[in-house]
Protein backbone atom coordinates (compact mmCIF):
# COMPACT_ATOMS: atom_id res chain seq x y z
CA UNK A 1 0.00 0.00 0.00
CA UNK A 2 1.54 3.28 -1.02
CA UNK A 3 -1.25 5.84 -0.46
CA UNK A 4 -4.50 6.19 1.46
CA UNK A 5 -7.12 8.82 0.66
CA UNK A 6 -10.30 9.63 2.53
CA UNK A 7 -12.55 12.06 0.71
CA UNK A 8 -9.61 12.76 -1.68
CA UNK A 9 -7.35 13.84 1.23
CA UNK A 10 -4.11 11.94 1.93
CA UNK A 11 -4.03 9.99 5.19
CA UNK A 12 -1.28 8.05 6.91
CA UNK A 13 -3.73 5.54 8.46
CA UNK A 14 -7.38 4.62 8.14
CA UNK A 15 -9.61 2.58 10.43
CA UNK A 16 -10.72 -0.80 9.04
CA UNK A 17 -14.24 0.23 10.05
CA UNK A 18 -14.45 2.84 7.27
CA UNK A 19 -12.63 0.92 4.51
CA UNK A 20 -16.01 0.00 2.99
CA UNK A 21 -17.07 3.62 2.62
CA UNK A 22 -17.18 5.05 -0.91
CA UNK A 23 -14.94 7.97 0.15
CA UNK A 24 -11.91 5.71 0.83
CA UNK A 25 -9.39 4.87 -1.90
CA UNK A 26 -6.15 2.95 -1.55
CA UNK A 27 -3.17 2.87 -3.91
CA UNK A 28 -1.78 -0.64 -3.83
CA UNK A 29 1.08 -2.51 -5.44
CA UNK A 30 0.14 -5.53 -7.53
CA UNK A 31 2.78 -8.18 -7.03
CA UNK A 32 4.21 -10.14 -9.92
CA UNK A 33 3.95 -13.71 -8.62
CA UNK A 34 5.79 -16.62 -10.19
CA UNK A 35 5.42 -20.35 -9.55
CA UNK A 36 8.18 -21.86 -7.41
CA UNK A 37 8.05 -24.72 -4.93
CA UNK A 38 9.40 -23.55 -1.56
CA UNK A 39 9.14 -24.56 2.07
CA UNK A 40 7.69 -21.68 4.06
CA UNK A 41 8.95 -20.79 7.58
CA UNK A 42 5.66 -22.12 9.01
CA UNK A 43 6.50 -25.57 7.57
CA UNK A 44 3.91 -25.50 4.77
CA UNK A 45 4.82 -26.14 1.16
CA UNK A 46 4.48 -22.93 -0.83
CA UNK A 47 4.12 -22.85 -4.59
CA UNK A 48 4.16 -19.12 -5.47
CA UNK A 49 6.73 -16.44 -4.69
CA UNK A 50 7.19 -12.72 -5.13
CA UNK A 51 10.76 -11.58 -5.28
CA UNK A 52 10.98 -8.25 -7.08
CA UNK A 53 10.20 -6.24 -10.16
CA UNK A 54 7.53 -5.90 -12.82
CA UNK A 55 4.99 -4.71 -10.31
CA UNK A 56 2.24 -2.21 -11.02
CA UNK A 57 0.23 0.14 -8.84
CA UNK A 58 -3.49 0.73 -9.00
CA UNK A 59 -6.00 2.81 -7.03
CA UNK A 60 -8.93 0.79 -5.70
CA UNK A 61 -11.89 1.50 -3.41
CA UNK A 62 -11.01 0.66 0.18
CA UNK A 63 -13.72 -2.02 0.35
CA UNK A 64 -11.61 -4.20 -1.96
CA UNK A 65 -8.56 -4.18 0.32
CA UNK A 66 -7.92 -7.19 2.53
CA UNK A 67 -4.91 -7.45 4.80
CA UNK A 68 -2.56 -10.37 4.24
CA UNK A 69 0.61 -11.34 6.04
CA UNK A 70 2.72 -13.46 3.67
CA UNK A 71 5.64 -15.55 4.83
CA UNK A 72 9.03 -13.90 4.29
CA UNK A 73 11.39 -16.31 2.57
CA UNK A 74 14.88 -16.48 1.11
CA UNK A 75 14.88 -17.34 -2.59
CA UNK A 76 17.95 -18.84 -4.23
CA UNK A 77 18.32 -18.50 -8.00
CA UNK A 78 21.08 -19.90 -10.17
CA UNK A 79 22.46 -17.31 -12.59
CA UNK A 80 24.71 -18.15 -15.55
CA UNK A 81 27.58 -15.76 -16.11
CA UNK A 82 30.28 -15.73 -18.73
CA UNK A 83 31.43 -13.77 -21.72
CA UNK A 84 30.78 -15.04 -25.23
CA UNK A 85 33.16 -17.87 -26.09
CA UNK A 86 34.09 -18.45 -22.43
CA UNK A 87 32.87 -21.20 -20.16
CA UNK A 88 29.69 -20.24 -18.30
CA UNK A 89 29.79 -20.06 -14.52
CA UNK A 90 26.76 -20.55 -12.36
CA UNK A 91 26.36 -18.27 -9.37
CA UNK A 92 23.77 -18.62 -6.63
CA UNK A 93 21.94 -15.34 -6.02
CA UNK A 94 19.87 -15.10 -2.86
CA UNK A 95 17.05 -12.62 -2.35
CA UNK A 96 14.35 -12.02 0.21
CA UNK A 97 10.77 -12.30 -0.96
CA UNK A 98 7.30 -13.52 -0.01
CA UNK A 99 6.00 -17.09 -0.26
CA UNK A 100 2.39 -18.12 -0.86
CA UNK A 101 0.33 -21.32 -1.00
CA UNK A 102 -2.19 -21.76 -3.82
CA UNK A 103 -4.95 -22.85 -1.44
CA UNK A 104 -4.52 -19.69 0.66
CA UNK A 105 -4.51 -17.46 -2.44
CA UNK A 106 -7.66 -19.21 -3.71
CA UNK A 107 -9.36 -18.82 -0.31
CA UNK A 108 -8.50 -15.11 -0.29
CA UNK A 109 -9.85 -14.64 -3.84
CA UNK A 110 -13.04 -16.47 -2.86
CA UNK A 111 -13.48 -14.35 0.27
CA UNK A 112 -13.02 -11.14 -1.74
CA UNK A 113 -15.41 -12.33 -4.45
CA UNK A 114 -18.11 -13.28 -1.89
CA UNK A 115 -17.83 -9.85 -0.27
CA UNK A 116 -18.76 -8.07 -3.53
CA UNK A 117 -22.22 -6.61 -3.86
CA UNK A 118 -24.45 -7.28 -6.88
CA UNK A 119 -23.55 -3.80 -8.13
CA UNK A 120 -19.83 -4.65 -7.82
CA UNK A 121 -20.39 -7.86 -9.82
CA UNK A 122 -22.16 -5.89 -12.56
CA UNK A 123 -19.26 -3.44 -12.83
CA UNK A 124 -16.59 -6.14 -13.10
CA UNK A 125 -14.69 -6.46 -16.34
CA UNK A 126 -14.47 -9.86 -17.96
CA UNK A 127 -10.97 -10.57 -19.22
CA UNK A 128 -10.11 -13.30 -21.67
CA UNK A 129 -6.55 -14.64 -21.63
CA UNK A 130 -4.51 -13.82 -24.72
CA UNK A 131 -0.95 -14.12 -25.92
CA UNK A 132 -0.61 -10.40 -25.14
CA UNK A 133 -0.85 -10.66 -21.35
CA UNK A 134 -1.16 -8.27 -19.50
CA UNK A 135 -3.71 -7.08 -22.06
CA UNK A 136 -2.09 -3.75 -22.76
CA UNK A 137 0.23 -2.92 -25.62
CA UNK A 138 1.97 0.46 -25.83
CA UNK A 139 -0.46 1.93 -23.31
CA UNK A 140 -3.55 0.81 -25.29
CA UNK A 141 -5.96 -1.97 -24.35
CA UNK A 142 -5.76 -4.76 -26.88
CA UNK A 143 -9.55 -5.13 -27.05
CA UNK A 144 -9.86 -8.30 -24.99
CA UNK A 145 -11.23 -6.62 -21.86
CA UNK A 146 -14.98 -6.45 -22.31
CA UNK A 147 -17.76 -5.29 -20.05
CA UNK A 148 -19.65 -7.90 -18.09
CA UNK A 149 -23.25 -7.68 -19.31
CA UNK A 150 -25.03 -10.41 -17.36
CA UNK A 151 -26.65 -8.11 -14.77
Amino acid sequence: MSAIKVDKNNQSVVSKDILGEEIVSITIQILHLRPLNVVLPNGKDGDWVWEHGQDATVVVPGKFVHQINPEIIEIGTMIRRGAEGERDEETLRKAVGYGFCSDELQDLAGMIFRSLSLEDHCRMVEIKQTDHFPYQIDGELDGHAIANHHC
